[in-house]
């Protein structure tokens, strides 16, 4: 992950936190924010595809710092609701979902079915803090 961040400031990668991860074949996109007031957000896409095909590295990119409706927005260059979500942050479960369900067009039930229980997961990760637990999180 870059460490550096928009308008010339630099955040370390231990203040960034994953509020949401889409898997897909031969890479993955993340939303990210940073800990800092107000939170600024971005789209991490890594592209590991000619990598495992072995004609060239993987690529990892990443879109200006915004708000969390301009990551959300930036998003739309990919048809990020078909991926699989592999996290989503509970803090940010309803916005996302609400985000899914005003896309361009209908879902598939098996697409719909796989936000499902990602949402049930981050549920879950919600009660595990709430009871004082340590949260799963997306590993790298």
């Amino acid at each position: 992950m870059s460490n550096e961040a928009a308008s010339g400031q630099t955040t370390s990668t231990s203040a960034l936190r994953c509020v949401l991860q889409l898997m897909a074949e031969g890479g993955s996109l993340a939303v990210l924010a940073t800990s800092s007031h107000p939170q600024k957000f971005c789209v991490w896409l890594e592209d590991v595809s000619l990598e495992l095909i072995e004609e060239g590295p993987a690529v990892n990119t990443r879109s200006p710092w915004g708000t969390f409706e301009q990551a959300m927005e930036r998003l739309e260059t990919y048809p990020w609701r078909k991926l699989y979500p592999r996290y989503i942050a509970p803090e940010f479960l309803d916005r996302i979902l609400a985000e899914v369900k005003r896309g361009s067009g209908p879902l598939s039930e098996a697409i719909m079915t796989r936000w499902e229980d990602a949402a049930e997961a981050a549920r879950a990760n919600e009660q595990r803090v709430s009871r004082g637990l340590e949260a799963t999180s997306p590993h790298r």
